[in-house]
């Protein structure tokens, strides 16, 4: 042992007496000490920005992140800022006589902007990174705000963001519709006409009891919780194809001030772990529409089970107040378990149109011509047509009541098609 730390001893002296070894050494030195002095800035400037700076992170599917944007473009400090991105407040239909040109507004762009509120600076970064699938594909844009301000609290950040959203609630007047993406984000869709429940017609008392369980669902949250029941509402509408099933649901929405969003349990990216995810994620006040429930369930390529699609209706992730419209055109083909009470409160058939219908449907093309409206009601209501095929009817003689009240060769075609091809 004391041989070799005499050894040790004698070559540490050698490298002592060794000039290379000592200027070898100093750069070393002095290299870590460049790459400290580097750092520190960063390092106090992390340190400062934790102790002076909050900060809020926002994605796109926030409901806030669209409130912001439109709060921060109505200050009057943001006129400073020089990049903005142009939005448009209407869809791009072919334009119509006498119609308003489109409304514009410019709101912030990616990058960084600054603007003084309520005696702080505050810094918003607006983010967008593209999405992109196989063969580069654009498959969308995955965007997030930060929003900074100087100071110790959050409540500053926190009353600006509510005002912001308070602000923009009161603004959008119209329901939205959204639908999932390719990579299972929401986008709104554009262009998608209110709907409107005047222009719903049913049979006498079916649509008042509609919205009168809808309406008492929506103003007893506080009974529900004082009765440990699941604030939580299904509706189940069934009958043939065309009428008008999914118009109901847009015109529910829109009367109730709802957001509609419409999943696809074939979107190739949903299985049962992630569908609770997109649900959640949906913009906010979202009612869901499942459409033709009876077609996806358990068919090839469905990723969907239904274990899975019944946890998100009423398992334990199921949210509160979520509503969930369901169709379908074969009421015989769902599972018991999908529609029992709890799961479905109100089940509705929407069938082929009544007398009472017609008449009412030829009323509201053609308000002044009540005589023609029984004339039409006669054929038109002999449970063989559904609302499609009579809107396309009176649509086709909308210049015309005396025509349009008396069945034309086109309609007679489609109700041959439409019965032979419909097993007895």
């Amino acid at each position: 042992m004391d041989h070799i730390a005499g050894l040790f001893l004698g070559q540490l002296q050698t490298l002592q007496d060794n000039q290379f070894f000592h200027g070898g050494l100093v750069l070393g030195i002095l290299s870590a000490l460049a790459v400290w002095g580097r750092r520190i800035p960063a390092l106090l400037l992390g340190f400062l920005r934790r102790r002076l700076v909050v900060e809020v992170e926002i994605l796109k599917a926030n409901y806030a992140y669209d409130a912001l944007l439109a709060w921060w473009s109505r200050q009057p400090g943001s006129l400073k800022n020089r990049r903005f991105v142009l939005k448009t407040c209407k869809d791009n239909a072919p334009k119509v006589e006498q119609e308003a040109p489109p409304e514009v507004e410019l709101i912030a762009a990616p990058g960084n902007h600054f603007l003084w509120h309520g005696g702080r600076p505050l810094w918003l970064s607006l983010t967008r990174e593209k999405l992109k699938g196989e063969h580069g594909l654009l498959l969308g844009y995955h965007e997030q705000l930060n929003l900074r301000s100087l100071g110790h609290d959050r409540g500053f950040l926190l009353d600006l963001l509510r005002q912001a959203v308070s602000e923009h609630w009161c603004r959008e007047a119209e329901s939205k519709v959204f639908v999932l993406k390719s990579d299972l984000y929401w986008e709104q869709l554009e262009g998608i006409c209110p709907g409107r429940l005047d222009a719903v017609f049913l049979p006498a008392g079916q649509l008042e009891r509609i919205c009168a369980d809808l309406s008492g669902f929506l103003s007893r949250r506080d009974w529900f919780r004082s009765k440990g029941i699941p604030w939580r509402r299904g509706y189940l509408f069934h009958g043939p194809p065309g009428t008008g099933k999914s118009k109901l649901c847009l015109a529910l929405c829109s009367h109730f001030r709802l957001n509609l969003a419409v999943v696809s349990l074939t979107h190739h990216k949903i299985d049962d772990s992630s569908l609770a995810g997109i649900l959640s994620e949906a913009p906010l006040g979202s009612a869901f529409l499942f459409e033709d429930i009876d077609r996806v369930i358990g068919h090839p390529g469905n990723e969907v089970t239904m274990a899975g699609l019944l946890s998100v209706l009423d398992g334990v992730v199921a949210q509160e107040g979520r509503i969930v419209f369901l169709t379908t055109n074969h009421l015989p083909q769902l599972d018991p378990a999908l529609i029992r009470p709890g799961r479905i409160d109100l089940q509705e058939h929407l069938g082929f149109v009544t007398p009472d219908q017609a008449r009412r449907f030829f009323c509201h093309f053609f308000p002044a011509a009540p005589e023609q409206a029984v004339i039409f009601a006669r054929w038109a209501g002999d449970g063989r047509w559904t609302m499609a095929q009579l809107q396309d009817h009176l649509i086709s003689h909308v210049d015309d009541p005396h025509t349009a009240s008396r069945p034309s060769g086109k309609a007679i075609a489609v109700e041959k098609t439409l019965f032979a091809a419909t097993p007895s």
